[in-house]
C-alpha cells in the first residue's frame, strides 16, 4: 500500500472518519491522515503551451480510480468480542459488562431483562463500544443462558431493541453465542456486541439517558448531557468547516 492511505483496521474504539473507492469499495482511513497523499499530477497549460501549474488529482491505491469527487464519511465500528475467558479476566469495565440471569428464557426475553438490556445499550452506544455478556454474573461467575431461542432470533430482537427501545434508533449491534466449561459442564453466554453511536446521548424508550461510567451503567445527570451536546454540535460544525474547504 503506498504511503498516505492505510486499508482500514477495525480495533476501533470510536467511529472514525474513512474514504470509500467508488470503484473498488475500498476502505481508506483518514483518521489520522487529514488528507491523501496518494495522488497523480498532470500539468495544465496556458493558451501559450506553457505548463503554469500541477494539478493534484487524488487517486484508490487499489485501483487507481480518481477520488476527487468522493467525499469522506463517518463510521460506526463494532467492538471486537473477546472469548469468554479473556472477558473474564479483564472484568468489568468501560467496554466490558456482565450480566446473570439464571431463569430459563423461552420464546422471548422477560419484560425485566428487556428493561436492563436497553439501559446497557443506550449506556453504551453514549459513551463508547462495548460487549453485554449475558450470562456471567457481577462476581465472575459463569452460570450460562437456558434457551431455546436461536442466535439469528436473539440477534433480531436485539437489533429491534436497539431500533425501537433506545432513542434516537442505533444499528450495528451484533450478537454471539460463546461456549464455556465449567466443572465439566459446557455453559452458553451470549455477547452482545454495542457501537458507540453517532448521537451525543441515548435514551431509554422512557427518554432517561444512559452512560458507562467505569465498571457500571448509570443515567446521565443533566450537565452531562449538555455537555455531550455542546461537543457534538461543535465537532458536526468543525466537519462541515473542513469539508467546505477540501
Amino acid at each position: 500500500m503506498p504511503i498516505g492511505f492505510r486499508e482500514a483496521e477495525w480495533d476501533a474504539s470510536v467511529y472514525r472518519r474513512v474514504l470509500m473507492c467508488s470503484n473498488c469499495g475500498l476502505l481508506m482511513d483518514l483518521q489520522d491522515d487529514p488528507l491523501p497523499e496518494i495522488c497523480d499530477f498532470y500539468p495544465l497549460h496556458s493558451p501559450e503551451g506553457d505548463i503554469v501549474e500541477e494539478k493534484v488529482r487524488y487517486c484508490c491505491p487499489r485501483c487507481g480510480v480518481c477520488l476527487d469527487e468522493v467525499e469522506p464519511r463517518w463510521v460506526t465500528i463494532s467492538p471486537k468480542i473477546p472469548d469468554v475467558a479473556e472477558a473474564l479476566e479483564k472484568g468489568e469495565c468501560q467496554g466490558i459488562e456482565f450480566k446473570g440471569w439464571r431463569d430459563e428464557i423461552r420464546g422471548r426475553l422477560p419484560p425485566p431483562l428487556k428493561k436492563q438490556l436497553t439501559e446497557s445499550i443506550a449506556a453504551f452506544a453514549t459513551s463508547n463500544p462495548g460487549v453485554i455478556y449475558l450470562g456471567i454474573e457481577n462476581d465472575k461467575t459463569v452460570t450460562g443462558i437456558d434457551t431455546n431461542i436461536s442466535k439469528d432470533r436473539f440477534e433480531l430482537m436485539i437489533a429491534d431493541f436497539a431500533r425501537n427501545r433506545v432513542k434516537p434508533s442505533l444499528s450495528g449491534v451484533e450478537v454471539k453465542f460463546l461456549r464455556y466449561r465449567v466443572e465439566g459442564e459446557e455453559k452458553t453466554v451470549i455477547a452482545i456486541a454495542v457501537p458507540k453511536g453517532f448521537g451525543p446521548v441515548y435514551c431509554t424508550k422512557a427518554g432517561i439517558p444512559y452512560l458507562r461510567d467505569g465498571g457500571r451503567k448509570r443515567p446521565a445527570e443533566p450537565h452531562e448531557v449538555e455537555a455531550r451536546r455542546s461537543a457534538y454540535f461543535k465537532q458536526v460544525k468543525q466537519q462541515t468547516s473542513q469539508s467546505a474547504k477540501t
